[in-house]
């Protein structure tokens, strides 16, 4: 075998390697998390029942779909008091196309 295929060889079987050993990590995790989307902001009250069952939430940072105002604004302090993780939502402008 020549040297140049060799290394080719080398190459492409460390990286099926690699690719094999992130796949068995990841499926091996045990930990599994629920989160929740919501266009309306449930109330501070709310937040801490739902930490219970759930480990994130979706925050909007523009008005969600169908709605002219977002009462998501200012809470992501009331989250992370809760200890929700975020993640941000937004909803980009749409053509007449």
């Amino acid at each position: 075998m020549n040297p140049r295929a060799y290394n080719c060889f080398q190459r492409t079987a460390f990286f099926c390697c690699s690719l094999i050993l992130v796949a068995a990590l990841g499926y091996a995790s045990p930990a599994s998390y629920l989160g929740f989307d919501a266009n309306d902001y449930p109330g501070d009250a709310a937040l801490q029942a739902m930490r219970r069952t759930f480990s994130f939430t979706g925050y909007w940072l523009n008005n969600p779909p169908g709605a002219n105002s977002n009462d998501w604004v200012g809470k992501r302090a009331a989250l992370l008091n809760n200890d929700l993780v975020f993640l941000c939502s937004s909803m980009g402008t749409r053509s007449a196309n």
